[in-house]
């Protein structure tokens, strides 16, 4: 009896991830129903703030994170069109993992602030909420809505 209530808590409690994550794919793109995806970079010598509302989930783990927490994967915003040092600013911090709880979590930062998801997956889509973290105390506004739907990735 144990055993069988140990098995439907194991059946219930676990949530569906994404499905390229299943499926052993090399990336799968999602739109976001806002540009949390923000970053100023130096092309030609001048600053150039840029967005998308697209991001890459990526199945390679090459961040600084990575060390720490092997469960975290790589994310690329789509475009990103930047220099070399912007390109490691923010990929070296920004990951997508599942969480223990069974959501996606996705961070889009820099190591001093940025926008960080929690999101359950239904079907193509994934849907929670979003965090606009900062590193000045007292700051951080409340979390709010955030959806996405997946979306054909654009080819290199």
């Amino acid at each position: 009896m144990h055993f069988l209530i140990a098995l439907l808590f194991i059946v219930v409690s676990v949530r569906p991830v994404p499905a390229f994550a299943q499926a052993g794919s090399t990336s799968s793109c999602y739109a976001f129903d806002r540009a949390y995806f923000t970053w100023v970079s130096r092309v030609q010598e001048r600053p150039q703030a840029d967005s998308t509302n697209v991001l890459r989930l990526l199945s390679t783990s090459q961040g600084r994170l990575r060390s720490f927490q092997t469960r975290v994967q790589d994310v690329q915003p789509v475009p990103f069109v930047v220099d070399s040092l912007t390109k490691f600013r923010w990929q070296n911090y920004s990951y997508w993992m599942v969480n223990d709880s069974g959501f996606v979590e996705i961070a889009w930062r820099n190591g001093l602030y940025g926008p960080v998801f929690q999101l359950s997956v239904s079907r193509d889509s994934l849907h929670g909420q979003v965090r606009f973290t900062t590193d000045v105390y007292g700051a951080e506004p409340p979390p709010e809505r955030a959806w996405a739907r997946r979306t054909p990735c654009p080819t290199d």
